[in-house]
C-alpha cells in the first residue's frame, strides 16, 4: 500500500504495463494477506507469540535482502556513480525500509487483520477501492496510462 500512497509521483514516468503490474499486486496483496492470516488464526491462533515470531522473521529477511542486494542493482544502473546520485539512492532505501517497519507496527497487535491495517483501509487507499470498483464495472485494468488513471479515479 505504501505504493500506491506514492503512486502520482513513483509512477509519473513508468512504463504503464509496469504500472498496471504494480498497482494490480498492490491491491490484490491486501486480500491474499487477509486469506493467509484467518487460516493462520484458524490452525494456530491460540499461538500469538508464533505469529508474531515470524512477523520478526520475515521482516529480517526482507531488510536482509533489501540491504544486501538493492546496492548491488544500484550500482548495476549506475546511481552510484555520483557521490549526490548515491546518497539519494541509498537514503531512498533507507526510507522505504523505514516505512515498512513503521506499517508492520500494527500487526503485533492481538486485534490486528489485514483488511483492517491503516494503510488498507478505504480512508487510506483510494487507489485500491477506485480499482475494484472500476474492475468490477468492467473497466480495463490490463494497461494504466494517466488518462487511464484519473478514470479509475473517478470511482474513488
Amino acid at each position: 500500500m505504501i505504493l500506491l500512497a506514492n503512486h502520482d509521483r513513483w509512477f509519473a514516468d513508468a512504463d504503464p504495463t509496469m504500472k498496471a503490474l504494480w498497482v494490480w499486486h498492490q491491491v490484490e496483496e491486501v486480500e491474499h494477506g487477509a486469506v493467509a492470516f484467518e487460516v493462520w488464526k484458524e490452525l494456530y491462533g491460540r499461538h500469538e507469540w508464533l505469529r508474531k515470531f515470524y512477523i520478526i522473521k520475515a521482516a529480517a529477511h526482507i531488510a536482509g535482502e533489501t540491504l544486501r542486494l538493492y546496492p548491488r542493482m544500484a550500482a548495476q544502473e549506475g546511481w552510484l556513480n555520483s557521490p549526490t546520485r548515491a546518497l539519494k539512492t541509498m537514503g531512498f532505501a533507507a526510507e522505504m525500509l523505514a516505512r515498512l517497519t513503521w506499517a508492520a507496527l500494527p500487526v503485533f497487535s492481538r486485534k490486528y487483520h489485514p483488511r483492517h491495517h491503516p494503510i488498507a483501509t478505504t480512508d487510506q487507499n483510494p487507489i485500491q477501492i477506485a480499482w475494484r470498483r472500476y474492475a468490477s464495472q468492467g473497466g480495463n485494468i490490463l494497461a494504466i496510462d494517466h488518462d487511464r488513471m484519473r478514470e479509475i479515479m473517478k470511482f474513488a
